[in-house]
């Protein structure tokens, strides 16, 4: 059956994990948005985020490619106050942790707000959130997905009515994992045997008796 509607509670920014590694691509698909009409297996519902390398509305949207170039996705906020979503396919749940990592660009007066949103089988549920005009620079996200996760989306809400400086974009949605933790280990230090002082042992002088000369009388 379809995931069920999204939630409307809007958690804080999760915290990032330094130094990951790549996760293997068979769990979810990594796009940079760049082939023309392809979005790697992610299906749109809602009103449809659009592909370009620029908006139609003045004010508003990427002034510039993201880090990556090519194409970005974006949110037409000449809609007005609509939903735009981008699921991904559904990939196998993992008992570790991972990491979504993207760029968005939400610049415009009348900003709407950008929501990441995990589905573990029974719910969908906000893990990561910005809202309002964040100026014309392409940011980077980076957000911890938990392992039981079997899809992730992002939902691009535009602003209230006339809104129409509300062109959000996405672009390059890369799937990292999280470094495992090795244990640390600490040393166990041996004490220092300290040496036992034997007392050395004093001879013992043997008195030898007093040899007394026997006189002989002289003989007459």
């Amino acid at each position: 059956s379809d995931p069920p509607a999204p939630p409307t509670a809007v958690p804080n920014p999760s915290p990032t994990t330094p130094n990951p590694t790549l996760r293997p691509t068979k769990f979810l698909p990594e796009c940079d948005f760049d082939t023309y009409n392809n979005f790697c297996g992610f299906t749109r519902t809602g009103q449809y985020w659009v592909q370009g390398t620029s908006t139609p509305t003045f004010s508003t949207g990427p002034q510039s490619l993201s880090p990556e170039g090519g194409y970005f996705i974006y949110t037409e906020g000449a809609y007005r106050s609509n939903n735009f979503i981008l699921t991904s396919p559904q990939f196998s749940p993992d008992d570790n942790d991972f990491i979504i990592e993207f760029y968005y660009n939400m610049y415009g007066n009348t900003m709407g707000s950008l929501y990441l949103q995990v589905f573990n089988g029974y719910s969908w549920t906000n893990i990561w959130s910005m809202g309002g005009n964040q100026g014309t620079a392409w940011e980077s996200g980076s957000v911890d997905i938990p392992g039981t996760t079997t899809y992730i989306r992002f939902l691009g809400v535009t602003g209230s009515n006339k809104a129409t400086q509300s062109d959000m974009a996405i672009d390059d949605v890369k799937v990292i994992s999280a470094p495992t933790q090795m244990p640390t280990v600490v040393p166990t230090t041996q004490p220092i045997p300290v040496p036992t002082t034997q007392p050395s042992p004093v001879p013992t002088l043997t008195q030898m008796p007093t040899i007394v000369p026997t006189t002989q009388p002289n003989p007459v």
